[in-house]
């Protein structure tokens, strides 16, 4: 799978306010695009994350694989960066 143009890697905010406890699929196929992106050079970043969900990947062990920001706003500049 390839995300990006030659010229610049992908960069992918995602908005997960209305996220609160995701499936075993969902959580498994956001890793694997975080981590394919990350090949690429690129930067997933999630915004608004759930307590619950954040719960969740403490316990799934992920925390530490994804940029998370308390907001949209906040996201957006660190991908501007």
């Amino acid at each position: 799978m390839h995300l990006g143009t030659a010229r610049q890697p992908p960069r992918l905010l995602l908005n997960v306010e209305n996220i609160s406890l995701p499936s075993s699929t969902a959580l498994t196929q956001l890793v694997v695009l975080n981590r394919k992106i990350k090949e690429q050079g690129g930067r997933l970043v999630l915004c608004n994350i759930s307590p619950n969900l954040n719960e969740l990947f403490k316990i799934m062990r992920v925390r530490t694989r994804f940029e998370i920001y308390s907001d949209q706003e906040a996201a957006f500049k660190a991908l501007a960066d």
